[in-house]
């Protein structure tokens, strides 16, 4: 059985990678792609916070910077 603090920290990066991971497909090179899951990252961050509550808005914030450092790249 995994700590509580563990299994919290372990959610999180969860979702931020689905964060990311969305963001990445959404910024893909296939325009029919990008027009059909142009407010999926945001859904993504948006279900993140109502389901893990405010302190997941840091997370939002990080893999939104770190989705816009790889597209500068």
């Amino acid at each position: 059985m995994l700590s509580p603090r563990l299994r919290s920290i372990g959610q999180y990066v969860l979702f931020g990678l689905c964060l990311l991971l969305a963001a990445v497909l959404r910024e893909g090179p296939n325009p029919a792609v990008d027009q059909a899951v142009i407010w999926w990252p945001s859904g993504v961050a948006v279900a993140g916070v109502f389901l893990l509550g405010w302190r997941s808005l840091w997370v939002v914030a990080g893999f939104t910077l770190a989705q816009r450092l790889l597209m500068i790249t």
